[in-house]
Formats: C-alpha cells, sequence, structure tokens
C-alpha cells in the first residue's frame, strides 16, 4: 500500500511542477505581448501626430480641443519638435 500512496505523490509533484512551469512560461508569454502592444501602441501615436503635424502645422493643433494632453506627452515630444 505505501508504494501506491508514494506513486500518487510522486504524480501529484509532477503535476505541481508542470503547472508551475506552463505558470511561468504564459506569464512570460503575455508580458511580451503586453509590451509589443504597448510599443505598437505609442508607436501608432507618434505616426498619427507626425500626419497631424504635417497636414495642419503646431499652432493648428494647439488650438485643438484635447491636444494640449496629446502635445505634451513626453512619450511623442520627439515628434512634435521634429
Amino acid at each position: 500500500m505505501a508504494v501506491a500512496g508514494g506513486r500518487r505523490s510522486d504524480r501529484r509533484e509532477r503535476i505541481r511542477e508542470a503547472f508551475s512551469a506552463f505558470h511561468a512560461a504564459a506569464t512570460a508569454t503575455l508580458g511580451a505581448a503586453a509590451r509589443i502592444r504597448e510599443a505598437a501602441a505609442v508607436e501608432h501615436a507618434v505616426a498619427m501626430v507626425e500626419k497631424w503635424l504635417r497636414e495642419d502645422g503646431l499652432e493648428v493643433l494647439r488650438q485643438r480641443p484635447g491636444m494640449e494632453r496629446v502635445l505634451a506627452n513626453p512619450r511623442l515630444a520627439a515628434a512634435v519638435e521634429a
């Protein structure tokens, strides 16, 4: 009987280890996906600001409601300064 109990606890330990490995891999994957998504969102925002600046100019954008936050965003500073 002790052998069967030992096998069961070994199996449970393997399951715990497998789940821990799965959890670590899933966490790493979700973290990487979040970083990629954030980088894509910033890149898109920079492209949009550059487009608006080329089309309308800085003075026009400064007069638009809500654009002061966009133009003051540090992540977009390089596009605004250019």
